[in-house]
């Protein structure tokens, strides 16, 4: 939940109770006409509409807008063959990418920047749109316990810092160990050492291989996740 600028418990326990945007899966749960009210309210510009209606965009929309923002005519063309909407997009990972073809890293990196970029913008303006809309608590006139409090907690551990991607801050899916003893996720790092020579953590020089498969944290991590389906 952090991944949506959600750092306040309250905040977090405000979204899961008002907008309903994500289910166990991560999936949007909104209607269109509910999308529609939301783009209304954040339509300060095209770019803010577009990114509140992206979730119920189709296929081939979803193909033009990357087209027209610059992903290669090749790509495009393999998102639409695999009918990727706006709301698959949203929620897409490196493997997933890979899965439907695209294949080269120098073409999974950019889409999956956009892909974040996209996200941000689509829940921040949800976000802004509920908490508009959003009725102010009722008033208490017996002082919260402690029983209280901690029900009206997030209770949703945060993942170990370990588990977090040091250039992207986000749990590692698939994940390899650097020259620098740092673990990070092999796209993004990949991505990084096109154009640079030092560590992402520690700024030192740093070769671009060997890049290590670290299959024990990588199992560490998808079973915290498990564990953890809000994640």
């Amino acid at each position: 939940m952090r991944g949506l600028g959600l750092e306040a418990p309250a905040d977090r326990q405000k979204l899961h109770r008002v907008v309903r945007v994500i289910d166990a899966c991560g999936r949007l749960q909104m209607t269109p006409a509910e999308l529609e009210r939301a783009a209304a309210a954040a339509s300060t510009s095209a770019d803010a509409r577009d990114a509140v209606l992206f979730a119920v965009w189709p296929a081939a929309n979803v193909a033009m807008w990357l087209e027209a923002n610059c992903t290669p005519r090749s790509v495009c063309e393999k998102l639409l063959a695999a009918n990727v909407t706006g709301e698959q997009l949203l929620h897409v990972c490196d493997l997933d990418l890979e899965q439907i073809g695209v294949a080269e890293v120098r073409d999974r990196a950019p889409l999956l920047f956009r892909a974040e970029e996209v996200r941000e913008r689509h829940f921040a303006a949800l976000r802004s749109f509920f908490g508009a809309c959003s009725p102010p608590p009722p008033s208490r006139t017996v002082a919260p316990t402690t029983t209280d409090a901690a029900t009206s907690m997030d209770n949703v551990p945060e993942p170990p810092p370990y588990f977090l991607c040091p250039i992207t801050h986000r749990l590692m899916e698939r994940l390899v160990l650097a020259p620098d003893g740092y673990n990070y996720e092999e796209v993004v790092l990949k991505l990084w050492l096109a154009s640079r020579t030092a560590s992402p953590t520690t700024g030192e020089p740093m070769a671009s291989a060997p890049l290590l498969p670290n299959l024990s944290l990588h199992s560490a991590i998808a079973s915290w996740k498990e564990q953890h389906h809000q994640w």
